[in-house]
C-alpha cells in the first residue's frame, strides 16, 4: 500500500499491522475497564477515597501508572536494542494478559485489586510508548502521521465495538469479559514480534531528510544512544504545552452518573460504551478525511478547538434531563456519543503534532515525554473533578440522591472548557506556526504546515 493510498483493498503493511493489532486490544480493554468500574464500589467498600485512588490508577490516559512512560521508554531506548524493545514489548503484553486473567478468575480483597489494576495499567503502558516510538517513526510528513494515528485508532475502534457488542448482546458476566481482555492481550506479543520483523524492510524514509542524516539517525537508533539535546526543542515545548492545557479540562466522566443516578447495568455500560466508540471514530474520521485533509495542522487544530465546547453543552442538557428508565439510557447514549467525538477531536491533532515534532532516533522516548504532559494534565483533571464533586455535594455513597447537583458539576466543566478554548487559540496556537518554522529542526518545517500528501492519491 502506497504511502499515501487510502483505498481499502490494498493489505496494510506489516510494518504497520502490529500498530492496528495493539490498539485492537486497547481498545478491547476500554470494554473491560467499564466492567472493573462497575466492580470497585463493592471491592473498594463504597469508600470515596479508595474510588479516587482506583481512578487513577486506571489502564488508560492520564493514569498514574502512564506518567511513568518517558523515564521507562528513556531507559528502553538507552539500553536495549530494537529487537529487544520489541520483545520487551511482546513479554510485558503476556505480563499484562496475566494480570487481566487474575481479575476474571478470582475475587481480590481491597489491596489486591487496587494493585492489579495498577500493573494492568502500568504494562499497557509500557506497550502503548513502545508502539508509539514505531508511529512516529514512520510519520515522516503530517499525511502520513494522519494515516498512522488513523489506523491505530481503527484498531483500537474496532476492539472496542467488536467486544462491547458482544457483552451488550449476551450480557456477558464479568469474568467472561474480563477473560476476553486477557486473551486480546495474549494474542498482541506473538503479532507484534512478526510485524516487527518486517518493519525494517518497509520503514519510509522523509524526502525532507538527506541521507547522511539518516546513516546518523540509524546509528544512533541501533546503537541506543538518545541525545538529551534532542528531547528539548521549542517545537516540542510548544506541542508539551498545548496537550497539558487540552488535559487538564475535566472530562466529566459520566460512569458514575450512569452507574448511580440512570441505574444502568453492566451490559446497559457496555452498549454505551459501543455508542461512544461510534462517537470516537465518526470524531477520528472526521478529522482525518474532512478537517485535516488539504489543511495545515495549526488550521485544522483551530478548528477543532472550536467544535470541542458542544460536547459539554450536551454534557450539561444530558445531565438536566436524564433520569431513570428507557429516556435516561438514550440520554447517556447521546450524550457518550457527543463527548467522544468532540475528545477525538482535539486527541488526533495534538497527537500528530507530537508524532511530527519526534526527532529522529528517539522517538519514543520523545513521544512519550510529550505525552506526558497530558498524561500530568488528565490526572489534575480527574482529581479536580472529584474535588468539585464533593464540593457541590455530589456523593456517590448517597445513590441516585447523591448527585441531584450534578448538573452544577457539568456546567462548571463546560465553563473551563470554553476559557480553555479562548486561552489557546490566543497564547498557544499562534506559537505553533512561527516554532516550526523557526525550529525547521528533525523534521521538515513544513510537515507541520501543511497536510497534503506526499504523492497523488488512489481514490
Amino acid at each position: 500500500m502506497a504511502l499515501c493510498d487510502r483505498s481499502v483493498a490494498g493489505a496494510i503493511p506489516w510494518s504497520r499491522a502490529q500498530f492496528f493489532v495493539s490498539y485492537f486490544a486497547q481498545g478491547v480493554q476500554r470494554v473491560g475497564k467499564d466492567y472493573l468500574r462497575t466492580q470497585a464500589s463493592a471491592a473498594l467498600g463504597g469508600d470515596v477515597s479508595s474510588l479516587q485512588l482506583f481512578y487513577n490508577l486506571l489502564p488508560e490516559f492520564g493514569s498514574l501508572p502512564w506518567t511513568l512512560k518517558p523515564l521507562l521508554m528513556f531507559l528502553a531506548e538507552q539500553n536495549l536494542s530494537p529487537r529487544q524493545r520489541v520483545l520487551l514489548a511482546g513479554i510485558v503484553s503476556f505480563l499484562t494478559a496475566s494480570a487481566w486473567a487474575v481479575f476474571a478468575s478470582s475475587d481480590l480483597s481491597m489491596h489486591s485489586f487496587l494493585l492489579c489494576t495498577a500493573l494492568v495499567s502500568l504494562g499497557s503502558a509500557i506497550v502503548d510508548g513502545l508502539v508509539d516510538g514505531r508511529v512516529a517513526e514512520e510519520s515522516v510528513d503530517s499525511e502520513a502521521a494522519a494515516q498512522c494515528r488513523f489506523l491505530c485508532e481503527c484498531g483500537s475502534i474496532t476492539g472496542g465495538l467488536l467486544v462491547g457488542l458482544i457483552a451488550w448482546a449476551a450480557a456477558l458476566g464479568q469474568r467472561v469479559l474480563l477473560l476476553l481482555t486477557a486473551l486480546a492481550w495474549a494474542a498482541v506479543a506473538p503479532l507484534i514480534v512478526v510485524g516487527d520483523a518486517h518493519f525494517g524492510a518497509s520503514a519510509p524514509r522523509s524526502p525532507h531528510k538527506g541521507a547522511a542524516h539518516h546513516a546518523t539517525a540509524d546509528k544512533d537508533y541501533s546503537a541506543s544512544g538518545v541525545s538529551w539535546r534532542s528531547l528539548f526543542t521549542g517545537r516540542m515545548a510548544i506541542v508539551s504545552a498545548l496537550s497539558f492545557v487540552v488535559c487538564l479540562c475535566p472530562t466529566l466522566d459520566f460512569f458514575l452518573f450512569r452507574q448511580h443516578r440512570l441505574g444502568l447495568t453492566a451490559s446497559e455500560q457496555s452498549l454505551v460504551s459501543v455508542l461512544g466508540s461510534c462517537g470516537w471514530f465518526l470524531g477520528v474520521a472526521a478529522y482525518r478525511n474532512r478537517i485535516a485533509h488539504g489543511r495545515s495542522a495549526r488550521g485544522a487544530l483551530q478548528i477543532c478547538l472550536m467544535l470541542w465546547p458542544l460536547g459539554g453543552c450536551l454534557s450539561v442538557v444530558a445531565a438536566a434531563a436524564a433520569g431513570p428508565g428507557t429516556l435516561g439510557l438514550m440520554w447517556a447514549c447521546a450524550e457518550k456519543v457527543g463527548m467522544e467525538f468532540c475528545k477525538a477531536l482535539t486527541f488526533m491533532p495534538c497527537m500528530v503534532l507530537m508524532q511530527l515534532a519526534c526527532p529522529s532516533g528517539c522517538a519514543s522516548t520523545a513521544f512519550t515525554l510529550m505525552q506526558c504532559s497530558g498524561t500530568v494534565g488528565c490526572v489534575l483533571a480527574r482529581n479536580l473533578e472529584f474535588a468539585c464533586m464533593a464540593a457541590l455535594g455530589v456523593d456517590p455513597k448517597a445513590g441516585a440522591g447523591g448527585f441531584e447537583r450534578f448538573t452544577l458539576v457539568a456546567a462548571l466543566c463546560l465553563g473551563w472548557r470554553l476559557g480553555t478554548v479562548t486561552m489557546l487559540c490566543a497564547f498557544i496556537v499562534p506559537k505553533l506556526t512561527s516554532d516550526s518554522s523557526a525550529e525547521g529542526a528533525e523534521k521538515a518545517p513544513a510537515d507541520m504546515l501543511s497536510t497534503e500528501p506526499a504523492c497523488d492519491k488512489v481514490e
